[in-house]
């Protein structure tokens, strides 16, 4: 094989690949267009307190109920508890104590 086949068959490589990169990312943002994504569809409450004052803990049904009566049709409500960007820490930390 000569030097010049070689870059003609890089090129040639360099071209195709081109072309497919620039179809994905067509292909891509189509596909992004038509997904739904749950955060298109997710609120998030912050300041609940834990506790009702003197009264029982705060779960999930209350929640989904309070929202169904003042905005209609809730699908599902689950808590999150926010670690502020240190779950990974805390993933460690369960290991160690598994570990002890």
């Amino acid at each position: 094989m000569t030097i010049y086949s070689a870059v003609v068959l890089g090129l040639g490589f360099m071209l195709i690949v081109g072309i497919f990169d620039i179809k994905n990312k067509k292909f891509s943002k189509e596909y992004s267009k038509k997904s739904i994504y749950p955060a298109q569809y997710a609120i998030k409450v912050k300041g609940l307190p834990a506790k009702i004052k003197n009264g029982p803990q705060i779960k999930e049904n209350d929640l989904k109920a309070f929202f169904e009566r003042n905005y209609g049709p809730v699908e599902e409500c689950t808590f999150a508890k926010n670690y502020k960007g240190c779950l990974s820490i805390y993933t460690e930390l369960s290991k160690i104590k598994i570990e002890i």
